[in-house]
């Protein structure tokens, strides 16, 4: 049957009427959504929780945070507790005499003077037990990329017995070696949860920090800038450069200097959906351990005068409705040793030698039966090289980034990037062995 026609010779049927009302409200309708839709939500970097790890050594020095990006307030607030199990038994640092020979090997030398006979060629260590640490920070927006800040910091040694230290006791560190078929035989001669840490200087002078009791790290001031070298809301995208200045002042009797130091920082986080984004942030620090003296003290620590180290993190991050995001991330630091590295000193691996009595049964090393590097000796060499750590922190954010709280769980360990990289576990660095944490950051407009 032919289709009718109308006096003009056009369709008379009720398609064509409707075809064309359909046109017209597509048309309408995306008008205004065009008009309406709202727009395109800022990239934001992942957040940093940058703690350091609970160093036995470390932990009266300066700290040197790390930030990517500026606080979306005009204050914050934050407090991070953090618990760390150290275990470097009976360490020895030697300084040898100027006119005699250097050895590589420490131990292929055949004579050395005991430590009641020349104190100030030795200087001793011997650390056991969970660190507990506990950090205060006040910052203030000053303009859309500047802030300064203020940082106060204590300590406790404790065993680790408690119910609050079960994630990174002994037993729970052991339990975990053993799974992976990497027990410590040192540790278990040594005793579970002791609480030891003591430090002996050249001239006899000793150092302890007696259990349970707090003990201050330092007071801290810096000032931050941060720089937009891409913030692209089209292509979704931000690249930023990040300036730290901090001086730091000790409020223990470990300390005789003001430290000061300097960070600098980059960060780019591309928005790959609309819920989902990563984060690649990269750092290098430098801190000068002895730039201002400002007590006298008996106790000849010996700190490095400039030490330097890096930041590393990847950071994933997934966005909910009413601006909540959860985030997972991982961080990397590392940093050079705390103490005098310079050629003339060199670790020491039989604390008995030199009339040093230990908790454990000492082996001789000889040209006819050579030792085999068993982790306490490593542990001995370990004062005076670097530290580096791994951290996993989850974090998550109530809502909008500019008023609400924020919770941080973190997980550390004590890989070296060589570690990382190789996927093996081989190297002991001055690093706590676990530590775990959580940080509340909270914005006030």
């Amino acid at each position: 049957m032919g289709e009718n026609f109308n006096m003009k010779g056009f369709p008379s049927n009720d398609k064509y009427k409707n075809k064309v009302w359909f046109c017209i409200c597509i048309v309408v309708t995306h008008s205004a959504i065009a008009q309406t839709e709202t727009p395109a939500v800022p990239v934001e970097h992942s957040p940093v929780v940058d703690t350091r790890a609970n160093e036995p050594v470390r932990s009266f020095s300066m700290r040197l945070p790390f930030r990517i990006s500026p606080i979306a307030s005009n204050h914050e607030i934050s407090l991070d507790y953090h618990a760390g199990n150290t275990w470097n038994p009976s360490g020895v640092l030697e300084y040898p005499d100027a006119n005699e020979p250097y050895y590589p090997n420490p131990w292929d030398e055949t004579y050395r003077p005991s430590y009641n006979q020349a104190p100030h060629r030795y200087q001793l260590y011997s650390a056991d037990g969970v660190i507990r640490s506990a950090t205060f920070t006040y910052t203030r927006k000053t303009t859309v990329y500047g802030e300064l800040y203020a940082s106060l910091n204590a300590n406790m040694l404790v065993g680790g017995g408690s119910f609050i230290d079960a994630a990174v006791s002994d037993r729970a560190i052991e339990g975990f070696d053993k799974m992976i078929h990497n027990e410590n035989a040192y540790r278990i001669l040594d005793g579970y949860n002791l609480a030891e840490m003591k430090l002996t200087d050249r001239d006899g002078h000793t150092l302890e920090v007696k259990p349970r009791a707090i003990y201050m790290g330092t007071m801290d001031v810096g000032y931050r800038h941060f720089f937009d070298l891409i913030r692209s809301t089209q292509n979704r995208l931000l690249w930023t450069l990040s300036i730290d200045a901090q001086a730091g002042v000790p409020l223990n009797s470990a300390r005789e200097h003001l430290s000061a130091g300097v960070i600098i920082g980059s960060a780019i986080t591309k928005q790959v959906t609309k819920n989902y984004g990563i984060t690649l942030a990269v750092g290098y620090v430098v801190q000068h351990d002895k730039m201002l003296r400002i007590r006298h003290e008996e106790f000849d620590f010996n700190y490095a005068d400039v030490v330097t180290g890096y930041r590393f993190l990847l950071g994933h991050n997934f966005d909910f409705i009413n601006h909540q995001r959860f985030t997972i991330g991982i961080e990397m630091q590392g940093m050079t040793a705390p103490l005098s590295t310079k050629g003339r000193v060199q670790a020491y691996l039989n604390p008995e030698d030199i009339g040093i009595k230990t908790n454990y049964t000492p082996e001789y090393w000889t040209p006819q039966h050579p030792i085999v590097l068993t982790d306490q000796r490593r542990a001995a060499r370990g004062l005076i090289s670097g530290s580096e750590y791994l951290s996993l922190n989850f974090s998550y954010r109530f809502g909008k980034s500019d008023r609400s709280s924020t919770i941080m769980f973190y997980l550390q360990d004590d890989w070296t990037l060589k570690n990382v990289l190789s996927l093996v576990s081989s190297e002991l660095n001055n690093s706590q062995d676990f530590g775990v944490g959580i940080k509340w950051i909270q914005l006030i407009p």
